[in-house]
């Protein structure tokens, strides 16, 4: 288990890692690529809506997804649901400009891995998409031992 670990910490800064950042929000669909494209080195890709983003995952696999809450043609809960659907392992992180008390259950039920409230701060950004790219590493090597046990 260790050693899948350590893979993935090679992963992380090898640029093996891709993210989706979604926003409609040309200025923040920025400044979040290039944020995590040189504080991270994360290969980094964007998307301006829900529909958008979902063309590019059924094309490519993508680590994680950073998206808005609030969005025209697709909200950020309706592409966590789509998300779902496709099984596509990714975990997702929601940015969100409320912090109402039901958005956090809300968002765990459709299967976000975390919430960040406007305005944030780079550090948080960069916190919890570690620690999502951690938790799917760790998920990942799990579900590799669960395999394993089973065959």
């Amino acid at each position: 288990m260790m050693r899948e670990k350590e893979s993935t910490e090679y992963k992380i800064k090898k640029k093996g890692v891709r993210i989706l950042v979604v926003d409609d929000d040309p200025a923040i669909r920025e400044l979040l690529r290039e944020m995590l494209s040189q504080k991270k080195d994360y290969a980094v890709q964007v998307a301006r809506n829900g529909k958008e983003a979902l063309l590019k995952v059924r094309k490519e696999n993508f680590d994680l997804v950073l998206t808005d809450l609030r969005m025209p043609r697709m909200d950020g809960i309706q592409l966590l649901k789509e998300l779902r659907k496709e099984d596509c392992g990714m975990e997702v992180i929601v940015i969100t400009g409320t912090d109402y008390p039901d958005t956090a259950a809300e968002l765990s039920d459709v299967g976000a891995y975390d919430y960040i409230v406007k305005p944030f701060h780079v550090k948080e950004i960069l916190q919890k998409v570690t620690s999502a790219l951690r938790n799917k590493a760790s998920g990942c090597a799990e579900a590799n031992l669960a395999n394993l046990e089973t065959a």
